[in-house]
């Protein structure tokens, strides 16, 4: 993955550690995953203010949260190789709670 696929992760710039970039970097079965990362990409990245979404990085797994899409992801690697599928496959499967930020 290049710089340009996952502004998410390095957005703050690569001397400062993101909250995205924590809360994904400790889970590196995600991190290394680029069908989950480009989904997340998608759902909590604004490409026009290049910067996270509003409300994306919150503490808790509030819903469609990016904490909560690390929970369901992982639930999801259970059943599914997500390490061959695209981000758009990914998003596919991932519950109602998140269409908000696929809209967003």
């Amino acid at each position: 993955m290049t710089g340009e696929s996952i502004p998410l992760l390095l957005w703050e710039g690569v001397d400062q550690m993101g909250e995205a970039y924590r809360e994904l970097s400790c889970r590196q079965d995600l991190l290394a995953n680029k069908g989950v990362i480009e989904a997340a990409n998608s759902l909590y990245y604004d490409e026009k203010k290049e910067q996270l979404k509003r409300g994306s990085a919150v503490k808790t797994a509030k819903a469609g949260s990016l904490r909560r899409f690390i929970d369901v992801v992982q639930q999801l690697d259970l059943t599914y190789d997500l390490h061959s599928m695209t981000g758009e496959q990914v998003l596919r499967l991932l519950p109602s709670e998140f269409d908000d930020w696929r809209k967003a």
